[in-house]
């Protein structure tokens, strides 16, 4: 992807949503490395010396310390000042927490400002913390499969000088689970209302995934005969251990003798 041009890239959004190979470029994962590189730092400077009074605690639980803090001390009663109560927390221990929300959030900030570009949801890209950035210009992938409300998520919230949508309103449109919302265009996505007016989208004319058989009846049922293919059928062999039905065909079908259910 782009990374590999040498630009920056961040994925903000839930880790657990990311594949193994792109856990490196997480916010998350960023974070942990400048917490430890700061934690490491702060000890050097100390002489080595172990631990450096609150700061020096692992950088892994640093969130959660603040969070935990944070809610304990909502909830602390007739503690003195510097003195914990037994379910709260000491002023000193507030205020400690308070410092590493604010420490998490600059250097999430940093990392953002340093990054050539940030990947997220179209509904994550309305997050709060990045109404603090500009962007030059948004690009939405798949944007044909993305409901028209989470797709103007980023588009009024962020804004750019640029939009680029990316995407095939002849293939699957949006899943959507209400029926009566369905009946009310909120299958329509924005990508396709835009060339049911008559913006004509730049069209890229030649496929390299499908076999050339299965891409003949795209081509024809919706394409008007534009699409075209740039793979050879021997690239596409049919797959080891199926019995296939006819040599030389890209085209089986299976009969699935089992009740069809929608979950």
């Amino acid at each position: 992807g782009v990374q590999a041009l040498g630009l920056k890239v961040v994925r903000v959004g839930r880790p657990e949503k990311v594949t193994s190979h792109l856990e490196d470029i997480t916010l998350e994962s960023i974070l942990r490395q400048r917490q430890d590189e700061k934690l490491k730092q702060e000890e050097a400077a100390s002489g080595g010396a172990g631990a450096v009074g609150p700061r020096a605690q692992s950088s892994s639980s640093t969130a959660a310390d603040a969070k935990g803090a944070a809610a304990k001390g909502s909830g602390s009663k007739g503690s003195g000042k510097g003195m914990k109560g037994k379910f709260g927390l000491s002023s000193m221990d507030r205020e400690e927490a308070k410092r590493r929300r604010v420490d998490e959030f600059e250097m999430k900030m940093a990392i953002l400002k340093e990054a050539d570009v940030i990947c997220t949801t179209t509904i994550a890209a309305g997050s709060d913390f990045l109404h603090l950035l500009k962007f030059q210009a948004i690009l939405i992938d798949e944007v044909a499969q993305a409901t028209e409300l989470s797709a103007i998520v980023p588009i009024a919230l962020r804004g750019s000088e640029r939009l680029v949508l990316v995407g095939d309103h002849c293939q699957l449109p949006p899943s959507i689970c209400s029926l009566e919302a369905e009946t009310r265009g909120l299958s329509l996505s924005i990508f396709g209302r835009l060339a049911a007016q008559g913006i004509d989208p730049y069209f890229l004319d030649t496929q390299f995934r499908m076999h050339p058989m299965i891409a003949q009846f795209s081509a024809e049922e919706f394409y008007h005969g534009r699409l075209k293919t740039g793979i050879d059928p021997s690239v596409r062999p049919p797959p080891q251990g199926f019995d296939w039905p006819e040599e030389g065909s890209g085209i089986a079908f299976v009969h699935v003798d089992a009740p069809e259910r929608r979950e």
